[in-house]
């Protein structure tokens, strides 16, 4: 007679992932830190069921071991903010349990790119969480160029903050958005964000970088994801994303994550009108007349353009 698997009893304590390198976390248990594997059932399913940065988790301590422990359970998350993964395609979650999103670009060096912008903001549209824009580097433009930048994503109903880490200026700004909140702090290499969250709080030192002269392209100074306590709140800080393809969303739905076509998307001919070369078409219309921004229409053309490239697989993950 096979005898029945005996089921663990050892106790379970609550955690928080804290970072995450590889297959191993660092998890906040009672008030330490822990370092921890997954058990390994975990690890068969879909990379989204992996833990990650503000994942609540349950732990159970290692044998014979102090502040090391195995993962078991991954609690049911609240928000979860993925992209596609580089390269090998397929879902790359960032983060769990997240209130909003700051991302942070810098207005000028590296040079100010409105598209990467929009990405996150359709992103933040699909998983329903609120964008906040943070245009760094402020010293470096002019007052005319940089009101320009800022009047059209305010048209959009996105929240600014405008900074300079250089100046400290904007900083108790910031500090007020990031307090008592769970905050993805992201934006490409470059942009001045580990500068920033310094400015926040010094006794952080983070490492920070320069812009490469050759490339215009920042490099990586935060090389892991992690969760970092700032202002009574914590800033999940992510490393720099030079290519945000966003995750989970399909060419039908992808239009209505264009906050300003939504009033339009009704008044086309034909009902499943994609807004590129149909006959009568109201989005197109808008455009022509100035009612909608055509940097940002090609922008939603060039992002339906990269939609179409993957398969339909990549993007068939549900939306929690």
């Amino acid at each position: 007679m096979k005898q029945k698997k005996k089921r663990s009893h050892k106790k379970r304590l609550k955690g928080l992932v804290l970072s995450v390198l590889g297959r191993g976390y660092r998890v906040e248990v009672e008030g330490e830190v822990w370092h921890c594997k997954v058990r390994g059932r975990i690890f068969l399913g879909k990379r989204s069921t992996h833990p990650v940065v503000g994942d609540v988790v349950a732990v159970e301590k290692m044998r014979g071991e102090e502040q090391k422990g195995i993962i078991c359970v991954i609690e049911e998350r609240s928000s979860l903010l993925s992209r596609r993964a580089p390269e090998v395609g397929g879902e790359q979650a960032m983060a769990a349990n997240i209130d909003h999103v700051l991302v942070c670009v810098a207005v000028k060096d590296p040079p100010f790119r409105p598209g990467l912008v929009d990405r996150y903001l359709v992103t933040c549209e699909a998983v329903k969480l609120k964008p906040i824009l943070t245009l760094n580097k402020i010293d470096l433009i002019s007052e005319e160029e940089l009101q320009a930048i800022r009047d059209e994503f305010e048209a959009l109903g996105i929240e600014v903050i405008c900074t300079s880490a250089k100046n400290n200026v904007g900083v108790e700004q910031l500090r007020e958005k990031l307090k008592d909140h769970r905050t993805v702090f992201t934006g490409p290499s470059g942009a001045g964000k580990s500068s920033l969250l310094n400015r926040i709080d010094p006794t952080l030192q983070l490492k920070t970088g320069e812009v490469n002269a050759v490339t215009g392209k920042g490099r990586h100074t935060t090389t892991v994801s992690m969760l970092i306590p700032v202002a009574g709140g914590y800033v999940m800080d992510t490393p720099g994303i030079r290519e945000f393809a966003p995750w989970g969303i399909t060419l039908e739905d992808l239009p209505t994550f264009f906050s300003e076509f939504r009033y339009y998307l009704g008044g086309c001919r034909f009902r499943d009108c994609q807004h590129v070369a149909e006959p009568d078409c109201a989005v197109k219309e808008a455009v022509a007349e100035g009612e909608i921004s055509k940097r940002r229409y090609n922008s939603y053309l060039f992002l339906r353009e990269e939609l179409q490239e993957h398969t339909e697989d990549d993007y068939s993950s549900p939306r929690k």
